[in-house]
């Protein structure tokens, strides 16, 4: 029995032994520089995801007015993605208005390199979404100065020979 009670000693003084001598008030608590570095981490973290998702929110972009239109236009133009100047109608000329926007004027043209030189193969003026037949021609190369915004792709051409030739579809927007 005098085993036991020594055992039992032993126990609680070993117990006692391994209770921490924390002041009262003192538990659970973080050091201030431990806490400044989560919450300024914490931050930072939250800083860099809501600019990550800047872009994918509706308003402010980089995409420009021309970019949409050329993909209309490309799209519409390019019958099996190739222009063909002799259809009737041009189709330069039969871009639907819901494809243009409203406030500006576009300008669509065709381009094709000819002896290292742009050459101007077809254009179609928009007004206000209308197509007008009657506008000057402009040369998108050598009159950029008039385009607010400009936006520019690759189009394959027939040409009247059957031949399939590169050439660009150009976009320019007038405000």
């Amino acid at each position: 029995m005098i085993d036991a009670s020594r055992a039992r000693a032993q126990l609680g003084h070993a117990s006692h032994a391994s209770q921490s001598t924390v002041a009262p008030g003192r538990r659970a608590q973080t050091e201030p520089l431990a806490a400044l570095v989560a919450v300024a981490t914490i931050c930072l973290a939250l800083g860099l995801y809501a600019g990550s998702l800047a872009g994918t929110l509706p308003g402010d972009t980089e995409r420009t007015t021309a970019e949409p239109v050329l993909e209309s236009a490309w799209a519409d133009v390019g019958t099996d993605s190739n222009y063909d100047p002799q259809a009737a109608p041009d189709p330069l000329e039969s871009i639907p208005d819901d494809r243009l926007p409203r406030e500006s004027t576009v300008t669509i043209s065709v381009l094709m390199i000819d002896d290292g030189e742009p050459t101007l193969l077809a254009q179609a003026t928009y007004v206000r979404g209308e197509h007008d037949p009657d506008a000057p021609t402009i040369e998108p190369v050598a009159d950029a100065s008039v385009f607010a915004d400009t936006a520019s792709r690759p189009i394959a051409v027939r040409e009247f020979s059957g031949k399939i030739s590169s050439a660009t579809l150009h976009v320019g927007v007038h405000e």
